[in-house]
């Protein structure tokens, strides 16, 4: 018992927690982290054992953005459960017991294209409209490795997945022959595709096939205009043959006209390997088919709008919109998304409602206005902070603030809703959101909501900051600023992103990012920026690599082209600073590139600074130099000092 309240005491004086525990009849035992050690009475004179538990589990996932398209992912999982025991007996034998424990480790690396605003991915296209195109297209590489000390055991998996791949084939574009008999007809081939190979199941291919035709009818049957017919022939993902037949209607209901997409029948035929179908060696069944799209659109003098409704049957997701506008007063919108499938095809449910109202403006005083009001509800969905700042520089965030058109612009408004709020069990997302204005007639806007996950919890400011001066029809200055910020607990982080979008100075636009982080804990960070950082600074966060310098296009059109960029941080130890101005026009195959810029880093501790100064002017073949001058000078210090 001495020896260990010795030992306890050093080791806090060491600054380490360390406690002495003593069951009834049991030797004692001093815990400190990691370590115990207790007397070991199974030897005489008594011993020491003492026992290394390190147990732990770890995961990393993170995402890079390369470009508006493409999208990498690295995900790391490890569990790892070892020990190690060691028993020292007088005088001073000391006796190791070999680790033991259990190592498991996954690694995921992947590449995804996706478009942001919901647009198919274009993979081959010829003139006239004929094309092969997919929702999405990625590939992943992975590890799943087990090690222990009587072995071990690698998996390597590698996967390709086509989401929602078609090939569409245009008449219109052929000659005048299949013009005139093949008028309005397409033709769609749909091929979603998984492809996945590892050693153990060597190479498993799944997705279904399938062959769609669409022909043009316009004719009028009283009140119902029968537009097309749609053909279908594929093979499910029941293995049976699928002949569909479907039709696309219009009816005029008074002030009510309503449109019917994809309504009609399905006849499955297969073949049971017992012989025992309807048909004998086959089955046979047929299914009526409700729509897939109900369009809806009210023109009643008073109240005008229109509405959307979707239904997926396969995937158990039905979503819609509605529209009203009463008197041009007061300005309704609602979108819903219900989901009765988890994304793993298990049964559940999901629901997503967003509702906003704008009207004429409530002067507030001070010249500010509330000019709109609404909210969101989920349930069994959250926040996904990394796609809301994607969607601040692509302009995803005005499809959650108060979105308008949404009935023509009702696909890409889903698709970065799913995408902001994915589907997760047990969570539940609340945001109200409010519309000020100021000025009469109003020059400054501000879309503001405040969005809550629980029960994680994350609390996120979502905003749209729009000026327009000296008047909205007359603007010379246009800025629209999208921004969100919010506090992550479990990361001991504030973060906030902001970004101009669709803005312009009277023809000139204006493009640039900005970024806050303030970090507490183990990860103790403080950063500041509009327009990224300088080119040697390599402490940046993986998320802010790619931020854009706050520049403005001084020439309309990218041939020639006049940029302006500079940037701006602070961070925990360093100021930075730099501009640039680049010019490049081309023509006869050739181009002229030139710039001038500087750059400055400020860095405290220890002090030291860098400045540099750039330019050069050349003719080129594409990105070969032909011809041209470069200068370059450097200054840094102080120790020592350099100039070159």
């Amino acid at each position: 018992m001495f020896l260990l309240e010795k030992a306890q005491a050093l080791i806090e004086r060491l600054g380490a927690n360390a406690a002495i525990y003593q069951q009834p009849g049991q030797p004692p035992v001093l815990e400190a982290f990691v370590l115990s050690a207790t007397v070991d009475t199974s030897v005489s004179p008594p011993g020491l054992k003492f026992e290394l538990a390190l147990p732990g589990a770890a995961t990393f996932e993170d995402s890079v953005n390369f470009s508006d398209l493409w999208k990498g992912t690295v995900k790391v999982t490890a569990n790892y459960e070892a020990g190690m025991e060691v028993n020292v007996r007088p005088p001073f034998v000391v006796n190791a017991i070999p680790p033991t424990g259990n190592v498991d480790l996954k690694l995921l690396l992947g590449i995804k294209a996706q478009n942001t605003d919901g647009t198919p991915v274009t993979l081959l296209a010829v003139a006239g409209g004929t094309r092969l195109q997919a929702k999405s297209i990625g590939g992943s590489v992975g590890v799943d490795a087990h090690l222990s000390t009587s072995g071990g055991e690698i998996k390597p998996e590698v996967q390709l997945e086509v989401e929602d791949g078609k090939l569409i084939v245009d008449f219109s574009q052929g000659d005048g022959l299949i013009q005139k008999l093949l008028a309005g007809v397409k033709l769609e081939a749909k091929f979603p595709l998984t492809a996945t190979w590892n050693p153990k199941d060597g190479l498993r291919v799944t997705g279904d096939a399938g062959l769609e035709v669409f022909i043009p009818l316009h004719q009028n049957l009283a009140i119902v205009d029968l537009n097309g017919l749609y053909f279908s022939l594929g093979i499910g993902s029941d293995s049976a043959l699928h002949i569909g037949l479907a039709a696309q209607v219009t009816a005029h209901l008074g002030p009510i006209v309503a449109t019917l997409d994809r309504i009609g029948a399905d006849a499955a035929i297969s073949f049971p390997p017992n012989g025992s179908g309807r048909l004998g060696m086959a089955d046979f069944h047929l299914d009526f088919v409700p729509p897939k799209g109900v369009g809806l659109a009210l023109d009643a003098g008073v109240i005008k709008g229109g509405g959307f409704l979707s239904v997926d049957a396969a995937k158990g997701e039905y979503a819609g919109a509605l529209e009203l506008t009463f008197q041009d007063v007061i300005a309704l919108k609602a979108i819903g998304i219900i989901n009765t499938k988890l994304p793993d095809g298990s049964p559940g449910f999901a629901l997503l409602i967003l509702v906003t109202a704008e009207f004429m403006p409530i002067q507030l005083g001070f010249g500010f206005t509330l000019v709109g009001v609404g909210g969101l509800l989920g349930l069994n969905r959250r926040l996904d902070t990394e796609a809301l700042r994607v969607g601040v520089r692509t302009g995803a965030l005005n499809s959650v603030l108060f979105p308008q058109d949404i009935i023509a612009n009702i696909t890409r408004i889903i698709s970065d809703i799913k995408d902001i709020f994915p589907l997760a069990v047990e969570h539940f997302v609340l945001g109200p959101m409010g519309k000020l204005g100021w000025g009469t007639p109003t020059l400054l806007s501000l879309e503001i909501g405040v969005i809550i996950d629980l029960p994680t919890p994350a609390i996120v400011i979502a905003g749209v900051l729009q000026a327009s001066l000296p008047a909205e029809d007359l603007a010379i200055l246009h800025l629209q600023v999208n921004f969100a910020g919010g506090i992550d607990f479990q990361k001991g982080l504030i973060w906030f992103d902001a970004s101009l979008y669709d803005s312009h100075l009277l023809i000139y636009t204006l493009t640039g990012d900005m970024a806050l982080r303030i970090g507490w804990g183990d990860q103790a960070i403080f950063i500041l920026t509009v327009g990224g950082f300088h080119p040697s600074f390599s402490e940046i966060p993986p998320d802010l690599r790619n931020l854009r310098r706050l520049s403005i296009s001084l020439l309309s059109g990218d041939n020639p082209r006049l940029t302006c960029a500079t940037y701006f941080a602070i961070t925990s130890n360093t100021v930075q600073n730099g501009s640039r101005v680049e010019l490049y026009a081309e023509g006869c195959g050739l181009n002229i590139y030139g710039f001038l810029g500087y750059d400055l880093l400020v860095q405290f501790n220890p002090f030291h600074f860098i400045a540099d100064l750039d330019a050069g002017l050349a003719l080129r073949d594409g990105t070969d130099e032909l011809m041209g001058i470069h200068v370059h000078g450097e200054l840094s210090g102080p120790n020592p000092f350099r100039a070159r």
